[in-house]
């Protein structure tokens, strides 16, 4: 096969590969969105944050990303966030979109480390790592979920709603995903505990980057503030009250599941409570007698997101006890915090980052979500000083601050060593 063929046939699994993808998050319709979204994007092959001048802070040579725009929440997150990281710590930062192995190569050519983003083996990843292994430049991989363990994608309940053919891929292109982990030097992720199982497949070190508030969301969070003050946005003093839930994909209905008892007496006990759903998430089959009193918000951008969700009065975040989710991060605690509304939240990974009784609540079980969500319903003095207590503590997350303290300590865990 000549080399024209084998790229011309990487590019084709891959756009197979984000064909599923989207699907698998929006059905027909984000299959639709994605597709328009990727002809834009190859307007623009690459985008390159300039470096920042030469200050005592600048590192010899740039720090290149590999990483796709979607899911938009994941790029938000792991990859705009680093560029806010890296500016305030004059590191320049080069992140290269995944459709064209010639801009990926001369990007190559005077970096410093190179990481790769929650990509599948493809033939232009292939061609991507012998080049930085030529040029002897440390390759460490990142993930922010646990998609490359096959055994758990497939234990999955909450893939049990998907059609059988699309379950069947998503489970098959885990493989994809672990194959490329493997063939990396070292890994990032966005938890101790998902750096410590991606670790495993590898033979250096791991790093750990947690999900941050960067300025973006402080300033929206600043803005809701002002709403707030000016009545623009109201919260309930009474039982009138909108409990939320939020999830970026289809691939959340069986966690769902795990608030529904509790939901149905409260909706059943409380006839002025009603349930907000953002994102593709189905309610639970047993909340259908309520479906005058649930409301559909489609998948926003993080700012109309923002803004939608602190409309809302109680935030939920139930998760299943399952190995998938172990590994998951504090991504609904903190835009939670961020918007001054109280969380409820399983134990599973919520229970390491929430103070409970403070800061959220965390519940385990139908008879404490019910008790836990009633207390809620019923006191908005409590809601408010929960919402107060959990803006405080997350910004501990900021990303200025200890976000790129991180960023800075993975360098040095990878020895890319500033310049002297």
């Amino acid at each position: 096969m000549n080399p024209l063929h084998r790229l011309t046939h990487g590019n084709a699994r891959w756009a197979v590969d984000k064909g599923v993808e989207a699907y698998r998050d929006g059905g027909v319709r984000g299959l639709v969105v994605k597709t328009v979204s990727f002809v834009e994007k190859r307007r623009v092959r690459a985008v390159a944050f300039s470096p920042l001048g030469s200050t005592a802070g600048t590192y010899r040579g740039a720090v290149v990303m590999l990483a796709d725009v979607d899911p938009p929440q994941c790029w938000h997150y792991r990859v705009q966030q680093k560029r806010q990281a890296c500016a305030a710590r004059g590191i320049p930062l080069v992140v290269v979109l995944p459709h064209s192995s010639t801009e990926v190569l001369s990007q190559l050519q005077l970096a410093s480390m190179l990481i790769i983003y929650r990509q599948p083996m493809s033939m232009l990843l292939k061609e991507v790592l012998a080049e930085a292994r030529r040029l002897r430049i440390p390759v460490v991989y990142e993930a922010d979920d646990i998609v490359y363990r096959q055994d758990l994608v497939a234990a999955n309940p909450n893939l049990g709603t998907l059609p059988a053919d699309l379950r069947a891929a998503v489970i098959a292109g885990a493989a994809d995903y672990a194959a490329a982990l493997a063939a990396c030097d070292g890994v990032i992720s966005s938890t101790r505990p998902l750096a410590d199982d991606m670790a495993r497949g590898v033979s250096g070190a791991s790093a750990v980057i947690e999900n941050g508030i960067d300025a973006q969301m402080w300033s929206i969070a600043r803005g809701i503030d002002i709403d707030c003050e000016a009545g623009q946005i109201t919260r309930s003093d009474g039982q009138d009250v909108v409990i939320g839930y939020g999830s970026g994909s289809r691939a959340h209905d069986a966690d769902l599941a795990v608030a529904a008892p509790a939901l149905v007496r409260i909706l059943a006990e409380f006839p002025q409570v009603s349930l907000r759903l953002f994102g593709p998430v189905a309610p639970p089959p047993v909340l259908a007698r309520f479906a005058d009193r649930i409301t559909r918000v489609p998948i926003l951008p993080q700012g109309e997101f923002l803004w939608e969700f602190a409309h809302v009065d109680i935030a939920l975040a139930p998760l299943l006890d399952v190995p998938f989710n172990h590994y998951k991060s504090q991504v609904k605690y903190a835009e939670a915090g961020l918007v001054r509304l109280p969380l409820v939240a399983s134990p599973t990974v919520y229970a390491t980052y929430v103070d409970d009784g403070r800061t959220g609540f965390i519940a385990e079980g139908d008879e404490q979500w019910y008790q836990v969500l009633r207390r809620l319903v019923t006191d908005p003095d409590l809601r408010r000083g929960v919402g107060r207590a959990a803006r405080a503590d997350i910004a501990r997350w900021d990303v200025d601050g200890a976000i790129a303290d991180q960023f800075e300590a993975m360098l040095a865990t990878f020895n890319v060593r500033v310049a002297n």
